[in-house]
């Protein structure tokens, strides 16, 4: 055994050699380290404030990151039991009543979900010692609250300080309790607390587009038409006579002739000049390619789709199915991301606060996204094709389509069926189609899948009609 491992009192193990970065500004006595992202140092005094401005500013940007999101929370979560012990079982129940408390969930995934393209984002939780459970007290949260990340840095030991006052010295979050009222959540990197934003990789495209805009809206005008003025013989004569008009004189009686097109569509031609009307007719073709470019890409880094794999066309159905498969890649990385927070950042610390440090690891309930039960639908085609027994009742829930048949089947297999040849030898021209796969345990008669189910043949007794007529889904672990 080597003698650092004997002597357990040297810390160089435990502590971290190389520290997390040195200060790079002072407020009072705190040392803080700014955002090393690239893009917020390279235009720097705007923070991550930028990335606000992208979603505001570009639509593509915007359109992109609410599909990411909306797509993951639309499939629903749950908390599901550590264990089967009826300790956990209880946990469960207590952390469901516990979620149920936070108002506006819904939109606090969201804000929590902001830190996968900005690269973090810290929130307030607001405890009290309201929260009843089988006649007890305990800490619960009453609201969680989203803060902006420009008010907020980091010291060199990771710690959170507000700086957002300005004006007072800066308040750092170091004690104990700050970990229960503070949720910082950071994506992308373990050793930066700021994390990596993916808006970082489609800032470029960003900017570029915002310029692109900019040169397209200057050049708009002169597509309607460029005014073009010519002088005539009575401004020489003018000019002779010493009555000439000056250019700007010109110009003046020229808006005021523009004036009159736009508010009345009528065109007058002064005495001594006159008016041509010059049109640019392949503008729009020339700057809807670059536009139409930039929006792809955006949309291809942050969604894994384009906008031609969304429309119709030939091959679109093909193109929407992979690049939806690519957009559920995603979204279940991103539910990992919002997992972890969950589960580690917030329901473990008050699991243990109000039950003790004692509670078992494999006890400690746990949030997830149902996104990741998710049926891959092409792999899931793939094997019906080669004959593999499915899963019907987790198909047909995954799809949203209703299945109708006898509740008492425990089981529903779904298998491709291929027709006998009828004029193949020694062919039975009234036998059954068999399934070309291998059989299953309980050998059943293939159950179609459908938008519109068919109505089983009604039965002569009430009750055994109505039970015929259940729609089967999986029963889910207990909802959120």
């Amino acid at each position: 055994m080597p003698d650092f491992a004997r002597n357990p009192t040297k810390k160089r193990m435990t502590n971290e050699i190389v520290p997390f970065s040195s200060a790079d500004f002072r407020m009072g006595t705190v040392a803080m380290v700014e955002n090393p992202d690239p893009v917020l140092q390279h235009i720097a005094f705007k923070g991550e404030e930028e990335w606000r401005t992208m979603e505001r500013a570009c639509a593509a940007v915007s359109i992109a990151k609410k599909k990411r999101v909306n797509t993951l929370l639309s499939y629903g979560s749950e908390i599901q039991a550590g264990s089967n012990s009826k300790e956990a079982k209880d946990l469960q129940q207590w952390a469901i009543q516990l979620y149920k408390r936070i108002n506006k969930l819904n939109v606090v995934h969201r804000r929590k979900l902001d830190a996968i393209f900005w690269g973090w984002r810290p929130l307030e939780a607001i405890l009290d010692f309201g929260f009843k459970y089988k006649g007890k007290s305990f800490w619960g949260v009453k609201n969680i609250y989203e803060k902006m990340p420009e008010d907020f840095r980091f010291t060199v030991d990771r710690e959170l300080v507000y700086v957002g006052n300005g004006y007072k010295d800066p308040i750092v979050f170091d004690r104990p309790e700050d970990k229960y009222h503070w949720l910082v959540c950071s994506a992308g990197s373990t050793n930066n607390p700021y994390g990596e934003a993916e808006y970082r990789e489609v800032w470029f495209a960003y900017y570029i587009g915002q310029r692109f805009l900019q040169l397209w809206g200057q050049g708009m005008g002169r597509s309607v038409g460029t005014m073009k003025v010519k002088e005539g013989a009575s401004m020489l004569g003018g000019m002779i006579e010493g009555n000439a008009k000056t250019i700007p004189e010109i110009a003046r009686e020229v808006s005021d002739v523009i004036r009159t097109l736009n508010e009345r569509g009528v065109l007058i031609e002064r005495s001594g000049w006159s008016v041509e009307l010059l049109k640019d007719i392949r503008f729009s073709e020339a700057w809807s390619g670059p536009l139409d470019y930039i929006d792809n890409m955006i949309r291809l880094i942050l969604t894994g789709e384009t906008l031609t794999s969304s429309t119709g066309g030939e091959g679109s159905r093909a193109a929407s199915e992979v690049a939806r498969s690519g957009l559920i890649d995603y979204c279940k990385a991103d539910a990992k991301c919002l997992e972890s927070w969950e589960n580690d950042d917030f329901l473990a610390p008050l699991v243990r606060l109000n039950h003790g440090d004692d509670v078992p690891d494999e006890d400690m309930p746990k949030w997830r996204s149902k996104i990741g039960q998710v049926v891959d639908v092409v792999k899931a085609q793939a094997l019906f094709e080669m004959g593999a027994p499915l899963d019907g009742k987790k198909i047909a829930a995954d799809a949203g389509v209703p299945l109708i048949v006898d509740p008492t089947d425990d089981d529903i297999v779904l298998q491709k069926v291929e027709p006998i040849d009828p004029l193949a030898a020694g062919a039975d021209p009234n036998a059954e189609p068999h399934p070309s796969g291998p059989p299953s345990k309980k050998p059943r008669r293939p159950v179609p899948v459908s938008n519109t189910p068919k109505q089983a043949p009604a039965s002569t007794k009430p009750e055994k009609r109505a039970a015929e007529q259940l729609t089967i889904f999986p029963v889910p672990v207990s909802e959120v």
